[in-house]
C-alpha cells in the first residue's frame, strides 16, 4: 500500500502482512496508517464485488455445466479488478471514510498493488463452500429461503455452490437441486431459471450478485474490526452514542428528505460502535469461542486478562461484569479502566472466527506491565490462530516480549518471521524495520529513551556521591 500526504505520513509504503506492528512517537501517523489500511479492507469486504459470472453462466450450471478454476487464476482476477477499482476510487469515499479535512486532503493518496489484495487470501484450512438457494419448482414442496449459510434442511431446493478442492488447489461452481432424487429434463431445468429470476424480482435481493459473492467468499470470507483508541469511551457510552447518532440521523433525512447524511466520526470509530451494540444486542446462543477452541494456553492469558465474566443485560440494555467465583456482578462505570479498554478483544474473542481483521490502537492501554507482556502473548496466539492484525503501540513491553516470542519460536524450530512485519514511524518517515528479530539488536524507538533516563539516574546518583 502507497500513502501520500495523509495527515502528518508525507510519503509511505507498507506491504500488509498477516502481522502488521507499527511503533513511533506520538502524531507521527501511525492511527492514520491503520485506518489506512482499513479503508481498504473495509472496502474489500463489504463493498467490493465480483463480476465473473452473469445470467447466462447461471442457466449453464442448471443446466449441468460447471466452471472451474484455479486459485491461482481466480486470485489474478479479483486482484486485478480489485487494484483496478481500489486505485480510482472517487474521493468521495476516503472524505466520508475519515471524515476530518486535516486528515485527507485534496492532495491526499491511498493505492494498494496486488500484493495486498493476496494478504486477504484465507488459509487453506479456512476455505469452504458457500452457496445461494431458492426455491425449486416442480412436484415436491419447496423450500422458500434463500441463504449463503449451510442448510440441514430435508426440503427441495436449488443451490449454486462453490466449493474450494483442496487436491487441485481450485474451485468449482456448480448447481444442484438438494433433496430431489432424480435428474431434472431439459424442461424441469428451464422451470429452475425462471424461479431463480422470479426469487431475485420478489424479495428484491440481486441473486446473481450473491452468486458471485459465494465465489469471492470462498477465498476472501473475513470481517474486519476496529479498536479504536476512543474505545473506553465508547465501551462506557455505548448506549448514549448509538441514541446519539440515531437522533442525528433522524434529524438530518428530515431536513434532507432523506438524502445520504456524512457520518459524524470516522469509519473505524462509527463501526466499532456499531459492532458492539451488534455483538451485544444480536447474539444468539450465546458466544462461540471459535479462534482459541482446544488452546487452553490462550484461553488462560485470557483469564489473566478477564478474570470474571462480562454480561449483557438485554431488559436495561447494559453490561455488567459478573466477579469470578461471586454472584455478585459490578456496573461497566465503575470497573478498572483496564478492564474497559480489554473489553473489545474479549468481543472479539468471543464472536469472531479464525481469518478475520483485528485493528487495534495501543492494545497495552490502562494496563499494568505485567499485563502489556499478557496481551503481547495473546496478540502472538492470534498470529498462530489465523487472525490478521493492525496493532500500533507504544509499550516497550509489548515489543520486547514479541520479539522474545519469536525467538521462542526459533528455538522450536518454528519459524514465523515471515508473517511478520514492524514499521517504525518518525519525523523523517516510515521504515520497515528489518533486524529487529536480529539477535542483540536494539530498538531504537525506545531504547533511546530509556538509555537517556538510565544515563541521567547514574549521572545524578555520582552526583550525590560526590556531594557525600
Amino acid at each position: 500500500m502507497h500513502i501520500k500526504n495523509l495527515g502528518p505520513i508525507k510519503d509511505a509504503s507498507i506491504n500488509l502482512n498477516e502481522l502488521n506492528i507499527f511503533i513511533g512517537k506520538n502524531g507521527t501517523g501511525k492511527t492514520v496508517a491503520a485506518y489506512a489500511i482499513y479503508s481498504f479492507v473495509y472496502w474489500f469486504s463489504n463493498v467490493f464485488e465480483v463480476a465473473l459470472f452473469d445470467m447466462n453462466d447461471v442457466k449453464r450450471f442448471i443446466h449441468g455445466d460447471s466452471f472451474i478454476v484455479s486459485r491461482e487464476h481466480l486470485l489474478e482476477n479479483i486482484s486485478k479488478n480489485a487494484v483496478n477499482q481500489f486505485n480510482n476510487l472517487d474521493d468521495k469515499y476516503f472524505i466520508e471514510f475519515f471524515n476530518n479535512e486535516g486528515i485527507y486532503r485534496t492532495n491526499s493518496k491511498i493505492t494498494i498493488t496486488p500484493e495486498d489484495v493476496e494478504s486477504l487470501v484465507l488459509p487453506a484450512e479456512r476455505r469452504q463452500g458457500w452457496f445461494y438457494s431458492w426455491p425449486y419448482v416442480g412436484e415436491d414442496e419447496p423450500n422458500q429461503s434463500n441463504s449463503m449459510s449451510v442448510s440441514n434442511s430435508n426440503d427441495v431446493y436449488n443451490e449454486i455452490l462453490s466449493t474450494y478442492n483442496h487436491e487441485s488447489d481450485a474451485i468449482e461452481t456448480r448447481a444442484f437441486v438438494v433433496g430431489h432424487g432424480g435428474k431434472l429434463d431439459k424442461a424441469g431445468q428451464d422451470a429452475q431459471i425462471n424461479s431463480f429470476e422470479e426469487e431475485g424480482h420478489r424479495s428484491h435481493v440481486n441473486n446473481l450478485s450473491i452468486v458471485n459473492l459465494s465465489l469471492k467468499n470462498v477465498l476472501f470470507s473475513f470481517s474486519p474490526v476496529y479498536l479504536p483508541a476512543e474505545r473506553i469511551g465508547i465501551n462506557v457510552f455505548r448506549s448514549d452514542l448509538n441514541i446519539s447518532r440515531l437522533n442525528r440521523s433522524n434529524n438530518v433525512s428530515a431536513k434532507h428528505n432523506g438524502e445520504y447524511s456524512p457520518k459524524r466520526y470516522p469509519l473505524p470509530i462509527e463501526d466499532y460502535i456499531s459492532y458492539v451494540n451488534n455483538k451485544l444486542i444480536n447474539r444468539r446462543g450465546g458466544f462461540t469461542n471459535k479462534i482459541f477452541q482446544g488452546n487452553p494456553n490462550a484461553k488462560k492469558m485470557v483469564k489473566e486478562l478477564v478474570p470474571g465474566k462480562f454480561e449483557y443485560h438485554r431488559d436495561i440494555d447494559a453490561v455488567k461484569y459478573k466477579l469470578p467465583n461471586s454472584e455478585g456482578e459490578i456496573d461497566f462505570e465503575l470497573l478498572s479502566s483496564s478492564l474497559k479498554s480489554i473489553f473489545g478483544v474479549d468481543l472479539f474473542i468471543k464472536y469472531n472466527d479464525r481469518g478475520d481483521w483485528l485493528f487495534i490502537d495501543e492494545p497495552e492501554m490502562n494496563l499494568h506491565p505485567s499485563n502489556q507482556v499478557v496481551v503481547a502473548n495473546l496478540m502472538y496466539q492470534f498470529l498462530k490462530f489465523d487472525i490478521r492484525s493492525v496493532i500500533s503501540t507504544h509499550s516497550d513491553y509489548f515489543i520486547k516480549k514479541f520479539i522474545n516470542n519469536v525467538l521462542q519460536d526459533r528455538v522450536n524450530n518454528f519459524n514465523f518471521l515471515k508473517k511478520i512485519n514492524v514499521y517504525d514511524f518518525g519525523v523523517n518517515g516510515v521504515r520497515k524495520l528489518n533486524h529487529i528479530f536480529d539477535v542483540d539488536e536494539g530498538i531504537d524507538n525506545f531504547d533511546d529513551t530509556t538509555n537517556e533516563i538510565n544515563a541521567e539516574y547514574y549521572d545524578l546518583l555520582e552526583k550525590l556521591n560526590e556531594e557525600q
